[in-house]
């Protein structure tokens, strides 16, 4: 299957990422609007902005990042893309990931 490449304007995905205290313990989910280069791929890693990646691959790097789904609204328009989620090392970096994905990506969080 080919990846559907963006515009020069990239392509605009609606994600949605589970983010971990532990392997076992959520802390809750960040939802919002993400511009990649490239369509995701269920089962691969999503492809975060590079910056995003050269600034917080602990959080980011493709063992963190893979999509479980990605479906297209019914009415034709965007990508809906759902990670299995991002493991961090207990709740000061769960905190870090989290206001990352805020102040960065406008995303929103929503606490466990």
């Amino acid at each position: 299957m080919g990846t559907e490449r963006a515009a020069d304007a990239g392509l605009q995905v609606d994600v949605s990422v589970t983010i971990f205290l532990s392997p076992t313990q959520a802390l809750g989910f960040a939802s919002g609007t993400v511009e990649v280069a490239f369509l995701p791929e269920a089962q691969r890693a999503f492809p975060w902005p590079e910056a995003w990646l050269r600034q917080k691959p602990e959080y980011f790097g493709e063992g963190q990042s893979q999509v479980w789904s990605v479906e297209r609204d019914a009415g034709g328009g965007r990508h809906r893309v759902v990670l299995y989620g991002i493991v961090c090392d207990g709740e000061a970096a769960a905190g870090d990931c989290m206001r990352f994905l805020e102040r960065t990506a406008g995303m929103m969080f929503h606490p466990n």
